[in-house]
């Protein structure tokens, strides 16, 4: 099930945090925020556990779909 969910969350918390960033403006960059760190965070979330490629690589597997 992890598999489904992930690449979706990733995909929209890296929407949301740019969408915050365009939000606030300047503000957004600066450290006091915390706009910045979160980015920095979004950014690498797709990367844990498995990228988004291997997780519908997985998902494709279960559902007896591709190569």
């Amino acid at each position: 099930m992890r598999q489904m969910i992930k690449p979706f969350t990733c995909e929209e918390l890296l929407a949301n945090a740019i969408d915050a960033v365009h939000l606030h403006g300047g503000v957004g960059y600066l450290v006091e925020t915390g706009l910045g760190e979160g980015g920095a965070d979004a950014l690498a979330a797709p990367i844990f556990s498995g990228t988004n490629d291997i997780q519908r690589g997985r998902i494709a597997a279960m559902m007896g779909v591709g190569s």
